[in-house]
């Protein structure tokens, strides 16, 4: 009888990439043995802790993980260990973990004491990033975010996005609502999903589970937005608003771009953003599109508009245009 394995690999790139959807369906399946969902449970509580003992000892999260990561590998030998053998390991790297993290209590119980706040930013790529609570962070490009290395010491959940944009999928805790401050508003949530982009003067929020509150923080005045709907919070102004719900509020993170009858030069600058390159709509600029791209590529989608309109799309400089 062949023996079950665990790879250890596998299991921290889930933690570590909780954005890449092959890699979670990937886990699903794996999580369907009852032994691998004790296993994973156990697992993520203690890679949950990493970034507290990265707090006690100064250095930041991604170090903390790398440093977990390398544990587990030294103990492995190989990625394919037997089961009965990974518990054995499994546990001797949990209980040098859990020494971190008494020793993080032991810094936390200190007079002296005072919250660490880890920042995580990112350029050309997009990114992600697992809470304490289990709530995950996917940032975009060019994004800034702030977030302490525990709840656990402030008693609530509280992070800043300081630009960019953001996707947040928090988990559900009815006792500590989670607030994302951003400047002078904050959206306060119990348990979501939800986008949140600085742009310019406003702060952009579209819900896509649940329901949020978007609100100034010196009065928490505001308004409720549900799944689906859109809200923005004006910096100058300090008000906020509710806006038409917008299809590809959060493409960035589906990939899918859906235009129902939308005028061309609004398609062209949603194409745009998406795919980084400027877009003009040339001879189309009269002409309006209904279509839903899933998941294509720039050429791709270039080339179904052009068939559509039995056009062509040139490149001159950096500018791609219809003729």
């Amino acid at each position: 009888m062949k023996k079950p394995t665990i790879d250890y690999g596998f299991l921290l790139r889930c933690l570590q990439s909780p954005e890449d959807v092959a890699l979670q369906q990937s886990l699903k399946t794996w999580l369907q043995e009852p032994e691998h969902a004790i296993i994973w449970k156990e697992l993520s509580e203690i890679w949950a802790q990493a970034p507290a003992a990265a707090a006690w000892e100064g250095i930041d999260a991604p170090a903390a993980a790398k440093r977990f990561e390398s544990r587990l590998s030294a103990l492995e030998g190989d990625d394919q260990v037997p089961v009965r053998r990974l518990y054995w390991k499994y546990w001797t790297a949990a209980a040098s973990v859990a020494a971190l993290i008494t020793c993080y209590w032991l810094w936390k119980d200190q007079p002296t004491a005072k919250q660490q706040w880890l920042t995580k930013t990112t350029q050309r790529n997009i990114d992600s990033l697992l809470l304490p609570d289990h709530s995950k962070i996917y940032l975009n490009h060019y994004a800034v975010i702030h977030y302490p290395a525990s709840f656990e010491a402030s008693g609530s959940r509280e992070v800043e996005l300081e630009s960019g944009e953001a996707f947040f999928d928090v988990a559900h805790d009815p006792q500590h609502p989670f607030i994302v401050n951003s400047g002078t508003a904050a959206v306060r949530v119990l348990g979501t999903s939800f986008n949140m982009k600085i742009n310019g003067r406003h702060i952009l929020v579209a819900v896509n589970t649940g329901k949020v509150s978007l609100e100034r923080r010196s009065d928490m005045h505001g308004v409720i937005l549900s799944a689906g709907n859109q809200g923005q919070f004006d910096l100058q102004s300090q008000e906020t608003n509710a806006l038409p719900d917008d299809p590809n509020s959060i493409a960035w993170r589906t990939h899918r771009l859906t235009f129902r009858n939308t005028p061309m030069p609004e398609v062209c600058k949603i194409l745009s953003a998406y795919y980084h390159v400027n877009i003009l709509p040339g001879s189309l600029v009269n002409k309006k599109l209904t279509v839903r791209f899933d998941d294509n590529n720039l050429e791709e989608v270039l080339g179904i508009i052009t068939t559509t309109y039995l056009c062509k799309a040139e490149k001159k400089n950096d500018t791609i245009y219809f003729k």
